[in-house]
């Protein structure tokens, strides 16, 4: 188990943030840049929106000289979110990237001057390899997760002002349809996160520490046949952090409610999964449909998978499906093509792929042979 006071005795955030400011503070005119660059990136975002629309409003209403004015405005405001995009993400990741080596020296200083009592205790350097492996996640954070929570937040602060723009009567009521849920998935989240989180990194810490220190040990413990005993309580380290990474992660999951509020539940997705014919395949996986999908976890073709059953999951009358089964592996592939035979039962599915097989089940085939488009009908399909 770990340490009681590890779980319970932990910092308020409010006051750890305002002991964080002084590690900005020699980076004022990084921030300042990061966070401009930032608001820009995300009001061409925006803009690209409006643009589009305007686009169709100018070809709907026959305008050409108007929709070639537009069209223009909609590449220019698209390259300049890419490049905002992009600046602001790099100003963003070096700016933490400067505040985290300064942030890993001083922790080193500050074990390195503690009383020499202390560091008797503590030989075994897991409070060190906690302190620099909690700097690492912090990095992770700061080059990967931060850019994409600064982006979207500012998208969404922009497209609500837009919107208000527009409706403000539209925009109170789905803040208010919104903002209370939220609140409330947000707050039971931070009730479970700090202990969960905190659990986490002392499980790591003791799986470091016990591998660690049986490397300069390890001719001792084959002679005196301490090895048998050893495997155990590393093996009991690692279970310990394995449940607390599957705790994690259901930890996790709950703020996926955010971004799934009004989608099918779990009996939802479940029968859906069953339907394509998925159900083994997921059975199969780590944390069954409570893995998360990342390039960690899932391969290119299983994450495919994920997305033809996200697109089942909505439901819609017509699903347009480009190069689905591009960069997969034959078996893959196959396990792909009977899941989107099995979508096709109900509604219309353009597919648009390479291989003959993909595209095989379908009633109507349109090919191209050198730039030149023929249609073939096909009588025995069974799926459009």
């Amino acid at each position: 188990m770990a340490d009681p006071t590890l779980l319970t005795d932990l910092p308020d955030q409010r006051a750890v943030f305002r002991r964080a400011v002084p590690f900005l503070a020699g980076h004022r005119l990084a921030l300042a840049v990061t966070l401009l660059l930032n608001l820009a990136g995300a009001a061409a975002a925006v803009g690209v929106t409006a643009a589009i629309g305007r686009v169709v409003d100018a070809a709907g209403g026959g305008d050409r000289p108007g929709l070639l004015r537009r069209v223009l405005l909609l590449l220019l405001l698209v390259a300049g979110s890419g490049v905002l995009t992009w600046l602001s993400r790099y100003w963003l990741i070096r700016t933490g990237e400067h505040v985290l080596a300064g942030l890993r020296e001083r922790a080193a200083a500050a074990v390195g001057a503690a009383p020499l009592r202390f560091l008797e205790a503590h030989r075994s350097g897991e409070l060190l390899r906690r302190l620099t492996g909690e700097i690492n996640g912090l990095a992770s954070f700061a080059a990967a997760t931060l850019p994409d929570l600064a982006t979207a937040a500012t998208v969404l602060l922009l497209t609500v002002v837009m919107l208000a723009l527009y409706s403000w009567l539209l925009t109170a009521l789905l803040l208010l349809a919104f903002i209370p849920p939220a609140l409330l998935i947000v707050r039971a989240f931070h009730r479970r996160a700090g202990a969960v989180y905190a659990e986490v990194a002392s499980a790591e810490a003791a799986v470091s520490s016990e591998f660690a220190e049986s490397l300069p040990a390890q001719e001792q413990l084959r002679i005196s046949g301490s090895v048998p005993c050893w495997l155990e309580r590393f093996a009991r380290d690692n279970d310990r952090l394995q449940k607390a990474q599957s705790t994690e992660v259901r930890t996790e999951l709950r703020l996926n409610q955010l971004a799934s509020a009004g989608s099918p539940d779990r009996a939802a997705v479940a029968r859906t999964v069953d339907l394509l014919g998925l159900a083994d395949w997921v059975n199969s996986l780590p944390y069954g449909l409570d893995t998360t999908v990342s390039t960690r976890t899932l391969s290119a073709g299983e994450r495919q998978l994920v997305a033809v059953a996200r697109a089942a999951l909505t439901d819609p009358a017509v699903l347009i499906l480009d190069e689905a089964t591009a960069g997969v592996d034959h078996g893959t592939a196959a396990r792909i093509e009977e899941a989107l035979s099995a979508l096709a039962d109900e509604r219309t599915l353009i597919v648009i792929a390479h291989r003959a097989d993909t595209v095989a089940r379908g009633r109507r085939l349109l090919e191209m042979p050198e730039g030149r488009l023929t249609d073939i009908v096909r009588e025995t399909a069974d799926s459009a």
